[in-house]
């Protein structure tokens, strides 16, 4: 429908939303570190990436 506005989330929603985001960011997190784990593994050494303080 033109000029339908989305409604608007409720608390519920919002807090399922948030939690949604945390989580893959969280597993990409995981992700990551298991990537740096293996590349680790593989070549005895940091990736350059890792390196950053």
């Amino acid at each position: 429908m033109p000029g339908a506005t989305t409604p608007a989330l409720s608390p519920l929603q919002l807090d399922r939303v948030r939690f949604h985001d945390e989580f893959f960011e969280r597993k990409q997190n995981f992700m990551e570190h298991v990537l740096y784990g293996c590349y680790i593994f593989a070549n005895g050494e940091l990736p350059n990436i890792a390196k950053r303080s």
